[in-house]
Protein backbone atom coordinates (compact mmCIF):
# COMPACT_ATOMS: atom_id res chain seq x y z
CA UNK A 1 0.00 0.00 0.00
CA UNK A 2 0.85 3.37 -0.66
CA UNK A 3 2.42 5.60 2.25
CA UNK A 4 -0.65 7.85 3.46
CA UNK A 5 -2.79 6.57 0.77
CA UNK A 6 -5.48 5.47 3.88
CA UNK A 7 -5.80 6.12 7.30
CA UNK A 8 -5.48 2.46 8.44
CA UNK A 9 -3.97 -0.52 6.74
CA UNK A 10 -5.60 -2.17 3.99
CA UNK A 11 -4.27 -4.69 1.74
CA UNK A 12 -2.65 -3.74 -1.41
CA UNK A 13 -4.75 -3.77 -4.86
CA UNK A 14 -3.31 -4.60 -8.27
CA UNK A 15 -5.08 -3.67 -11.24
CA UNK A 16 -5.39 -6.50 -13.78
CA UNK A 17 -5.46 -5.06 -17.84
CA UNK A 18 -6.15 -7.45 -19.61
CA UNK A 19 -8.09 -8.16 -23.76
CA UNK A 20 -10.45 -10.63 -22.16
CA UNK A 21 -11.70 -12.38 -19.25
CA UNK A 22 -11.64 -15.79 -19.97
CA UNK A 23 -9.65 -17.97 -22.76
CA UNK A 24 -6.51 -18.99 -23.47
CA UNK A 25 -3.94 -17.06 -22.08
CA UNK A 26 -5.90 -14.21 -20.62
CA UNK A 27 -7.94 -16.51 -18.63
CA UNK A 28 -4.80 -18.46 -17.46
CA UNK A 29 -3.27 -15.85 -16.18
CA UNK A 30 -5.83 -14.17 -14.90
CA UNK A 31 -6.99 -17.68 -12.92
CA UNK A 32 -3.42 -17.45 -11.49
CA UNK A 33 -3.18 -13.81 -10.29
CA UNK A 34 -6.62 -14.93 -8.10
CA UNK A 35 -5.46 -17.54 -6.55
CA UNK A 36 -2.38 -15.34 -6.14
CA UNK A 37 -4.47 -12.77 -4.37
CA UNK A 38 -5.64 -15.22 -1.35
CA UNK A 39 -2.49 -16.61 -1.12
CA UNK A 40 -0.28 -13.22 -0.71
CA UNK A 41 -3.26 -11.58 0.32
CA UNK A 42 -4.42 -8.66 -2.36
CA UNK A 43 -7.05 -7.13 -3.57
CA UNK A 44 -7.40 -7.67 -7.51
CA UNK A 45 -9.31 -5.43 -10.10
CA UNK A 46 -9.52 -6.83 -13.72
CA UNK A 47 -10.36 -4.89 -16.30
CA UNK A 48 -10.94 -5.76 -19.74
CA UNK A 49 -10.18 -3.68 -22.46
CA UNK A 50 -11.19 -5.42 -25.77
CA UNK A 51 -8.39 -5.15 -27.46
CA UNK A 52 -4.87 -3.66 -28.13
CA UNK A 53 -2.93 -0.07 -28.13
CA UNK A 54 -6.07 1.91 -28.16
CA UNK A 55 -7.66 1.49 -24.36
CA UNK A 56 -7.20 4.53 -21.63
CA UNK A 57 -10.16 4.88 -19.68
CA UNK A 58 -8.58 6.41 -16.45
CA UNK A 59 -10.89 3.47 -14.15
CA UNK A 60 -9.65 2.88 -10.84
CA UNK A 61 -6.78 4.44 -10.70
CA UNK A 62 -7.43 5.86 -7.72
CA UNK A 63 -7.58 2.15 -6.01
CA UNK A 64 -4.73 0.88 -7.37
CA UNK A 65 -1.30 0.41 -5.69
CA UNK A 66 0.22 -1.70 -9.25
CA UNK A 67 -0.60 -2.85 -12.41
CA UNK A 68 -0.02 -5.92 -14.61
CA UNK A 69 -0.81 -5.32 -18.41
CA UNK A 70 -1.06 -8.51 -20.43
CA UNK A 71 0.87 -7.64 -23.70
CA UNK A 72 -0.19 -4.55 -25.09
CA UNK A 73 -3.85 -3.95 -24.44
CA UNK A 74 -3.41 -0.53 -23.33
CA UNK A 75 -2.13 2.61 -24.57
CA UNK A 76 1.22 4.62 -24.08
CA UNK A 77 -0.55 7.55 -22.59
CA UNK A 78 -2.35 5.19 -19.71
CA UNK A 79 1.13 3.56 -18.61
CA UNK A 80 2.46 7.16 -18.66
CA UNK A 81 -0.75 8.45 -16.38
CA UNK A 82 -0.14 5.70 -14.17
CA UNK A 83 4.21 6.18 -13.56
CA UNK A 84 3.03 9.69 -12.99
CA UNK A 85 0.92 8.65 -10.07
CA UNK A 86 4.13 6.62 -8.66
CA UNK A 87 1.80 3.27 -9.68
CA UNK A 88 4.50 0.61 -9.99
CA UNK A 89 3.91 -1.22 -14.15
CA UNK A 90 4.48 -4.86 -14.92
CA UNK A 91 3.88 -5.76 -18.74
CA UNK A 92 4.07 -9.13 -19.64
CA UNK A 93 4.70 -10.31 -23.03
CA UNK A 94 5.31 -6.76 -24.13
CA UNK A 95 7.49 -4.44 -23.43
CA UNK A 96 6.65 -0.69 -22.89
CA UNK A 97 9.97 1.44 -22.98
CA UNK A 98 8.70 3.62 -20.83
CA UNK A 99 10.84 4.17 -17.86
CA UNK A 100 9.30 3.38 -14.76
CA UNK A 101 7.64 -0.08 -16.15
CA UNK A 102 9.06 -3.59 -16.43
CA UNK A 103 8.23 -6.63 -18.44
CA UNK A 104 8.41 -10.19 -18.10
CA UNK A 105 8.47 -12.60 -20.91
CA UNK A 106 8.65 -16.47 -21.37
CA UNK A 107 11.60 -17.84 -23.30
CA UNK A 108 10.48 -18.20 -26.54
CA UNK A 109 13.45 -19.11 -28.58
CA UNK A 110 14.42 -22.53 -25.61
CA UNK A 111 10.71 -23.59 -25.97
CA UNK A 112 10.69 -23.90 -29.47
CA UNK A 113 14.48 -25.37 -29.27
CA UNK A 114 12.89 -27.68 -26.66
CA UNK A 115 10.31 -28.51 -29.25
CA UNK A 116 12.51 -29.11 -32.00
CA UNK A 117 14.95 -30.86 -30.48
CA UNK A 118 12.06 -33.60 -29.84
CA UNK A 119 10.80 -33.71 -33.44
CA UNK A 120 14.45 -34.39 -33.94
CA UNK A 121 15.23 -36.89 -31.70
CA UNK A 122 11.73 -38.82 -33.41
CA UNK A 123 13.94 -38.95 -36.30
CA UNK A 124 12.07 -36.57 -38.15
CA UNK A 125 14.31 -34.18 -40.47
CA UNK A 126 11.70 -32.02 -42.73
CA UNK A 127 10.47 -29.98 -39.94
CA UNK A 128 7.50 -27.22 -41.11
CA UNK A 129 6.51 -23.93 -39.46
CA UNK A 130 3.06 -22.73 -38.87
CA UNK A 131 1.66 -19.52 -37.60
CA UNK A 132 0.87 -15.51 -37.49
CA UNK A 133 3.93 -13.25 -37.81
CA UNK A 134 2.89 -10.77 -37.42
CA UNK A 135 2.14 -11.10 -33.54
CA UNK A 136 5.47 -10.21 -31.55
CA UNK A 137 5.52 -13.88 -30.18
CA UNK A 138 4.91 -15.58 -33.01
CA UNK A 139 7.24 -13.83 -34.97
CA UNK A 140 10.08 -14.54 -32.12
CA UNK A 141 9.37 -18.35 -32.21
CA UNK A 142 9.70 -18.46 -36.02
CA UNK A 143 13.08 -16.54 -35.88
CA UNK A 144 14.23 -19.07 -33.30
CA UNK A 145 12.77 -21.96 -35.99
CA UNK A 146 14.90 -20.50 -38.95
CA UNK A 147 18.13 -20.19 -36.41
CA UNK A 148 17.26 -24.13 -35.33
CA UNK A 149 17.21 -25.21 -38.55
CA UNK A 150 20.07 -23.09 -39.71
CA UNK A 151 22.13 -24.59 -36.90
CA UNK A 152 21.25 -28.59 -37.51
CA UNK A 153 21.34 -27.83 -41.60
CA UNK A 154 18.06 -28.35 -42.39
CA UNK A 155 16.68 -26.88 -45.46
CA UNK A 156 13.55 -24.61 -44.75
CA UNK A 157 11.60 -25.12 -47.93
CA UNK A 158 8.28 -22.62 -49.60
CA UNK A 159 6.38 -25.96 -48.29
CA UNK A 160 7.69 -25.82 -44.67
CA UNK A 161 6.33 -22.37 -43.83
CA UNK A 162 2.42 -22.44 -43.98
CA UNK A 163 1.36 -18.55 -42.37
CA UNK A 164 -1.58 -18.79 -40.26
CA UNK A 165 -4.80 -15.57 -40.58
CA UNK A 166 -4.79 -15.41 -37.09
CA UNK A 167 -3.39 -17.43 -33.60
CA UNK A 168 -6.62 -19.33 -33.06
CA UNK A 169 -8.59 -22.06 -34.49
CA UNK A 170 -9.04 -20.19 -38.00
CA UNK A 171 -5.45 -19.61 -38.46
CA UNK A 172 -5.71 -23.49 -38.16
CA UNK A 173 -8.09 -24.87 -40.69
CA UNK A 174 -6.29 -21.85 -42.91
CA UNK A 175 -3.18 -24.45 -42.46
CA UNK A 176 -4.88 -27.90 -42.88
CA UNK A 177 -6.78 -26.36 -46.42
CA UNK A 178 -2.89 -25.21 -47.64
CA UNK A 179 -1.60 -28.79 -46.21
CA UNK A 180 -4.56 -31.06 -47.65
CA UNK A 181 -3.56 -29.45 -51.03
CA UNK A 182 -0.27 -30.30 -51.29
CA UNK A 183 0.12 -33.05 -48.84
CA UNK A 184 3.71 -31.06 -48.40
CA UNK A 185 6.78 -32.94 -47.75
CA UNK A 186 7.38 -32.09 -43.62
CA UNK A 187 6.61 -35.16 -41.58
CA UNK A 188 6.39 -32.77 -38.35
CA UNK A 189 5.22 -29.68 -37.86
CA UNK A 190 5.31 -27.12 -35.29
CA UNK A 191 2.50 -24.49 -34.48
CA UNK A 192 3.51 -21.20 -32.80
CA UNK A 193 0.13 -21.61 -30.65
CA UNK A 194 -1.68 -24.34 -29.55
CA UNK A 195 -4.99 -23.14 -30.97
CA UNK A 196 -3.56 -22.89 -34.58
CA UNK A 197 -2.96 -26.38 -33.66
CA UNK A 198 -5.79 -27.84 -32.82
CA UNK A 199 -7.40 -25.76 -35.90
CA UNK A 200 -5.47 -27.70 -37.69
CA UNK A 201 -5.87 -31.43 -36.19
CA UNK A 202 -9.59 -30.66 -36.66
CA UNK A 203 -9.35 -30.65 -40.28
CA UNK A 204 -6.82 -32.99 -41.04
CA UNK A 205 -8.27 -35.93 -38.91
CA UNK A 206 -11.50 -35.25 -40.62
CA UNK A 207 -10.13 -36.33 -43.79
CA UNK A 208 -8.42 -39.05 -42.80
CA UNK A 209 -4.62 -38.07 -42.26
CA UNK A 210 -3.53 -39.90 -39.15
CA UNK A 211 -1.42 -38.51 -35.92
CA UNK A 212 1.66 -38.47 -35.51
CA UNK A 213 1.90 -41.70 -38.04
CA UNK A 214 1.25 -39.36 -41.45
CA UNK A 215 2.48 -36.22 -39.69
CA UNK A 216 3.18 -35.16 -36.31
CA UNK A 217 2.28 -31.76 -34.44
CA UNK A 218 3.81 -30.11 -31.72
CA UNK A 219 2.10 -26.61 -30.45
CA UNK A 220 3.42 -23.87 -27.95
CA UNK A 221 1.18 -22.70 -24.58
CA UNK A 222 -0.14 -25.76 -23.00
CA UNK A 223 -3.83 -24.71 -23.39
CA UNK A 224 -6.42 -27.01 -21.48
CA UNK A 225 -7.61 -28.24 -24.94
CA UNK A 226 -4.64 -29.73 -25.97
CA UNK A 227 -4.87 -32.42 -23.09
CA UNK A 228 -8.42 -33.26 -24.01
CA UNK A 229 -7.98 -33.65 -27.73
CA UNK A 230 -7.09 -37.13 -29.21
CA UNK A 231 -4.24 -37.87 -29.42
CA UNK A 232 -3.44 -35.41 -26.78
CA UNK A 233 -1.09 -32.21 -28.25
CA UNK A 234 2.67 -32.30 -27.29
CA UNK A 235 3.25 -28.39 -26.43
CA UNK A 236 5.45 -26.09 -24.86
CA UNK A 237 4.25 -25.20 -21.54
CA UNK A 238 4.30 -21.15 -21.14
CA UNK A 239 4.59 -20.99 -17.66
CA UNK A 240 1.79 -18.91 -16.45
CA UNK A 241 1.98 -19.61 -13.15
CA UNK A 242 5.57 -18.43 -12.86
CA UNK A 243 4.63 -15.38 -15.43
CA UNK A 244 1.40 -14.21 -12.73
CA UNK A 245 3.62 -15.05 -9.88
CA UNK A 246 6.87 -12.88 -11.00
CA UNK A 247 4.97 -10.41 -11.58
CA UNK A 248 2.94 -9.92 -8.12
CA UNK A 249 6.82 -10.43 -7.13
CA UNK A 250 7.75 -7.21 -8.63
CA UNK A 251 4.84 -5.12 -8.06
CA UNK A 252 5.82 -6.25 -4.14
CA UNK A 253 9.03 -4.83 -3.89
CA UNK A 254 8.81 -1.91 -6.31
CA UNK A 255 6.36 -0.74 -3.07
CA UNK A 256 8.51 -1.65 -0.66
CA UNK A 257 11.35 0.78 -2.77
CA UNK A 258 12.96 -1.38 -5.35
CA UNK A 259 13.51 0.83 -8.51
CA UNK A 260 11.98 -0.93 -11.90
CA UNK A 261 14.25 -2.84 -13.62
CA UNK A 262 15.64 -1.57 -16.69
CA UNK A 263 15.57 -4.84 -19.06
CA UNK A 264 13.07 -7.74 -19.96
CA UNK A 265 13.10 -10.48 -17.52
CA UNK A 266 12.52 -14.02 -19.55
CA UNK A 267 11.31 -16.99 -17.77
CA UNK A 268 12.12 -20.25 -18.13
CA UNK A 269 9.21 -22.54 -19.99
CA UNK A 270 9.31 -26.92 -20.23
CA UNK A 271 8.28 -28.99 -23.24
CA UNK A 272 5.34 -31.55 -22.48
CA UNK A 273 5.20 -34.28 -24.80
CA UNK A 274 1.80 -36.33 -25.62
CA UNK A 275 0.26 -38.54 -28.49
CA UNK A 276 0.77 -35.82 -30.89
CA UNK A 277 4.11 -36.71 -31.62
CA UNK A 278 5.02 -39.75 -29.79
CA UNK A 279 2.45 -42.44 -29.80
CA UNK A 280 1.80 -43.91 -26.38
CA UNK A 281 2.80 -41.34 -24.56
CA UNK A 282 2.46 -41.79 -20.52
CA UNK A 283 -0.38 -38.78 -20.24
CA UNK A 284 0.36 -37.49 -16.74
CA UNK A 285 -2.44 -38.25 -13.85
CA UNK A 286 -4.08 -35.48 -13.38
CA UNK A 287 -4.67 -35.25 -17.07
CA UNK A 288 -5.81 -38.74 -17.03
CA UNK A 289 -8.71 -38.00 -14.55
CA UNK A 290 -9.85 -34.57 -16.99
CA UNK A 291 -12.93 -34.52 -18.62
CA UNK A 292 -13.22 -36.67 -22.07
CA UNK A 293 -13.21 -34.55 -25.32
CA UNK A 294 -16.54 -35.16 -26.16
CA UNK A 295 -18.34 -34.27 -23.06
CA UNK A 296 -15.93 -30.73 -22.57
CA UNK A 297 -17.81 -30.22 -26.33
CA UNK A 298 -21.21 -30.42 -24.74
CA UNK A 299 -20.44 -28.95 -21.34
CA UNK A 300 -19.40 -25.80 -23.46
CA UNK A 301 -22.36 -25.79 -25.20
CA UNK A 302 -24.78 -26.25 -22.56
CA UNK A 303 -23.25 -23.44 -20.68
CA UNK A 304 -22.91 -20.79 -23.76
CA UNK A 305 -27.26 -21.42 -23.74
CA UNK A 306 -27.15 -21.01 -19.95
CA UNK A 307 -25.27 -17.49 -20.42
CA UNK A 308 -26.63 -16.56 -23.55
CA UNK A 309 -30.38 -16.73 -21.93
CA UNK A 310 -28.93 -15.20 -18.55
CA UNK A 311 -27.52 -12.22 -20.99
CA UNK A 312 -30.81 -10.79 -21.51
CA UNK A 313 -31.50 -10.32 -17.97
CA UNK A 314 -31.08 -6.96 -15.80
CA UNK A 315 -27.73 -6.85 -14.43
CA UNK A 316 -30.13 -6.35 -11.40
CA UNK A 317 -30.84 -9.94 -11.43
CA UNK A 318 -27.69 -11.16 -11.31
CA UNK A 319 -27.90 -12.02 -7.78
CA UNK A 320 -30.54 -14.47 -8.17
CA UNK A 321 -28.17 -16.75 -10.15
CA UNK A 322 -25.53 -16.35 -6.75
CA UNK A 323 -26.17 -20.18 -6.57
CA UNK A 324 -24.33 -20.51 -10.29
CA UNK A 325 -21.66 -18.01 -9.45
CA UNK A 326 -20.94 -18.41 -5.89
CA UNK A 327 -19.08 -15.61 -4.25
CA UNK A 328 -17.98 -13.98 -7.04
CA UNK A 329 -20.86 -12.15 -7.55
CA UNK A 330 -21.93 -9.95 -4.44
CA UNK A 331 -22.14 -6.57 -5.81
CA UNK A 332 -22.33 -5.12 -8.79
CA UNK A 333 -23.36 -1.88 -11.31
CA UNK A 334 -24.11 -0.70 -14.86
CA UNK A 335 -22.78 2.91 -14.64
CA UNK A 336 -23.07 5.02 -17.74
CA UNK A 337 -20.91 7.98 -18.79
CA UNK A 338 -22.70 11.30 -18.02
CA UNK A 339 -22.95 12.38 -21.19
CA UNK A 340 -19.91 15.39 -20.95
CA UNK A 341 -16.80 14.15 -22.77
CA UNK A 342 -15.04 16.76 -20.89
CA UNK A 343 -15.96 15.05 -17.59
CA UNK A 344 -14.48 11.93 -16.65
CA UNK A 345 -17.31 10.48 -14.65
CA UNK A 346 -20.01 7.54 -14.32
CA UNK A 347 -23.30 7.67 -13.35
CA UNK A 348 -24.95 4.18 -11.77
CA UNK A 349 -27.49 3.37 -13.41
CA UNK A 350 -28.39 -0.01 -11.63
CA UNK A 351 -27.08 -2.18 -9.25
CA UNK A 352 -27.63 -4.76 -6.61
CA UNK A 353 -25.62 -6.10 -3.77
CA UNK A 354 -26.53 -9.42 -1.97
CA UNK A 355 -25.86 -7.84 1.56
CA UNK A 356 -23.98 -4.52 2.43
CA UNK A 357 -23.89 -2.63 5.49
CA UNK A 358 -26.77 0.19 4.61
CA UNK A 359 -24.78 3.22 3.31
CA UNK A 360 -21.64 1.93 2.31
CA UNK A 361 -22.26 1.66 -1.28
CA UNK A 362 -23.43 4.36 -3.80
CA UNK A 363 -26.99 4.44 -4.74
CA UNK A 364 -28.47 4.22 -8.07
CA UNK A 365 -28.02 8.13 -9.54
CA UNK A 366 -25.41 8.52 -7.70
CA UNK A 367 -22.19 10.31 -9.77
CA UNK A 368 -18.72 8.84 -9.38
CA UNK A 369 -14.95 9.67 -10.86
CA UNK A 370 -13.80 7.26 -13.29
CA UNK A 371 -10.80 6.88 -11.16
CA UNK A 372 -12.69 6.61 -7.99
CA UNK A 373 -14.76 3.42 -9.33
CA UNK A 374 -14.97 1.08 -8.00
CA UNK A 375 -16.80 2.75 -4.29
CA UNK A 376 -14.73 2.44 -1.49
CA UNK A 377 -17.18 0.17 -0.17
CA UNK A 378 -16.71 -2.62 -2.47
CA UNK A 379 -13.89 -3.46 -0.46
CA UNK A 380 -15.26 -2.18 2.84
CA UNK A 381 -18.11 -5.28 2.80
CA UNK A 382 -16.98 -8.83 4.34
CA UNK A 383 -14.37 -7.83 5.69
CA UNK A 384 -11.52 -9.53 6.16
CA UNK A 385 -11.90 -11.68 2.54
CA UNK A 386 -9.74 -10.84 -0.57
CA UNK A 387 -12.20 -8.72 -2.86
CA UNK A 388 -12.24 -9.63 -6.92
CA UNK A 389 -13.66 -6.88 -8.98
CA UNK A 390 -14.40 -7.26 -12.68
CA UNK A 391 -15.03 -4.59 -14.90
CA UNK A 392 -15.54 -4.70 -18.47
CA UNK A 393 -15.72 -1.14 -20.81
CA UNK A 394 -19.01 -0.19 -22.49
CA UNK A 395 -18.54 0.89 -26.31
CA UNK A 396 -20.63 4.26 -27.31
CA UNK A 397 -20.52 5.72 -30.07
CA UNK A 398 -17.54 4.16 -31.61
CA UNK A 399 -15.46 4.85 -27.93
CA UNK A 400 -15.51 3.73 -24.38
CA UNK A 401 -18.31 5.07 -22.29
CA UNK A 402 -20.15 3.23 -19.57
CA UNK A 403 -19.00 0.39 -17.44
CA UNK A 404 -19.99 -2.98 -16.32
CA UNK A 405 -18.77 -4.21 -12.86
CA UNK A 406 -19.41 -6.74 -10.46
CA UNK A 407 -17.19 -7.18 -7.21
CA UNK A 408 -16.74 -10.57 -5.47
CA UNK A 409 -14.60 -12.42 -2.73
CA UNK A 410 -11.35 -13.68 -4.77
CA UNK A 411 -11.50 -16.86 -3.19
CA UNK A 412 -10.67 -20.13 -5.26
CA UNK A 413 -13.87 -22.19 -4.34
CA UNK A 414 -15.29 -21.33 -7.88
CA UNK A 415 -12.60 -23.16 -10.04
CA UNK A 416 -11.70 -22.29 -13.91
CA UNK A 417 -14.20 -23.20 -15.72
CA UNK A 418 -17.01 -21.43 -13.20
CA UNK A 419 -15.10 -17.97 -13.73
CA UNK A 420 -15.26 -18.68 -17.40
CA UNK A 421 -19.00 -19.02 -17.58
CA UNK A 422 -18.96 -15.84 -15.24
CA UNK A 423 -16.72 -14.12 -17.73
CA UNK A 424 -18.66 -15.26 -20.89
CA UNK A 425 -22.02 -14.50 -18.63
CA UNK A 426 -20.60 -10.47 -18.44
CA UNK A 427 -19.36 -9.93 -21.87
CA UNK A 428 -23.11 -10.72 -22.94
CA UNK A 429 -24.73 -8.69 -20.58
CA UNK A 430 -22.46 -5.77 -21.34
CA UNK A 431 -23.04 -6.67 -25.30
CA UNK A 432 -26.95 -6.56 -24.72
CA UNK A 433 -26.60 -3.83 -22.96
CA UNK A 434 -24.78 -2.01 -25.71
CA UNK A 435 -26.84 -3.16 -28.47
CA UNK A 436 -29.92 -1.64 -26.71
CA UNK A 437 -28.18 1.41 -26.06
CA UNK A 438 -27.36 1.57 -29.73
CA UNK A 439 -30.55 0.31 -30.61
CA UNK A 440 -32.52 3.58 -28.40
CA UNK A 441 -29.91 6.54 -29.40
CA UNK A 442 -30.94 5.49 -33.25
CA UNK A 443 -34.58 6.16 -32.54
CA UNK A 444 -34.20 8.85 -30.90
CA UNK A 445 -31.86 10.44 -33.74
CA UNK A 446 -35.02 9.23 -36.31
CA UNK A 447 -37.56 11.57 -34.60
CA UNK A 448 -35.82 14.54 -34.42
CA UNK A 449 -34.57 16.73 -37.53
CA UNK A 450 -31.20 15.67 -38.49
CA UNK A 451 -28.31 16.93 -37.26
CA UNK A 452 -29.29 17.16 -33.82
CA UNK A 453 -28.92 14.88 -30.52
CA UNK A 454 -31.25 14.71 -27.83
CA UNK A 455 -29.23 15.55 -25.14
CA UNK A 456 -28.80 18.83 -27.20
CA UNK A 457 -25.79 17.50 -28.60
CA UNK A 458 -24.33 17.50 -32.66
CA UNK A 459 -23.31 14.91 -34.27
CA UNK A 460 -19.97 15.32 -36.17
CA UNK A 461 -19.70 12.62 -39.17
CA UNK A 462 -15.77 11.56 -38.39
CA UNK A 463 -13.48 11.51 -41.48
CA UNK A 464 -13.58 8.52 -43.68
CA UNK A 465 -16.84 6.81 -42.26
CA UNK A 466 -18.48 4.23 -44.46
CA UNK A 467 -20.66 6.06 -47.58
CA UNK A 468 -24.17 5.70 -45.68
CA UNK A 469 -26.71 8.07 -44.83
CA UNK A 470 -25.68 10.64 -42.50
CA UNK A 471 -27.69 9.32 -39.61
CA UNK A 472 -26.28 5.79 -39.53
CA UNK A 473 -22.35 7.12 -40.32
CA UNK A 474 -19.89 6.35 -37.50
CA UNK A 475 -20.95 9.62 -35.17
CA UNK A 476 -19.11 12.11 -32.74
CA UNK A 477 -20.79 13.79 -29.98
CA UNK A 478 -19.84 17.53 -29.24
CA UNK A 479 -22.08 19.53 -26.71
CA UNK A 480 -23.51 22.62 -28.58
CA UNK A 481 -22.60 26.38 -27.28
Amino acid sequence: MKAGAMSKPRRNRYILYTSFLNGFYCGDLVYHLRKLSVELDFDLIVIQTKGFDAFSMPVALNRADGAIVLADCISPSLVKELVSRAIPVVSVSYRYRIPGTESVFVDNKAGVQLALDHLLSLGHRKLGFVGDIRITDVAQRYDAYKEFMALHGLQVSSEALILAGDTFFRGGFEAAERYLETRGSCTALFFATDFNALGFLERVQAKGVRIPEDVAVAGFDNVYLGTVKTPPLTTVDQNFAGLASYAVSRLTKRLAGEPALEEPTVLPCDLIVRGSTLPGAPVPPEESAMVPESLFEGMLSNNYEVIKSLSLKSIGELANFTPLFGPLAAWGAYCASNGDCLRESLVIQKSFAVSSPEGVLPAVGDEIARADFPPEGVFATDAGKNRLVSILPLIDEGETGGIVAVAGNAETGPGYATYSMFANYLDLLAFEIERENLIKTVVERERLPQGQDPQGLCLVVRPGSPKLPARQQGLRLERLG
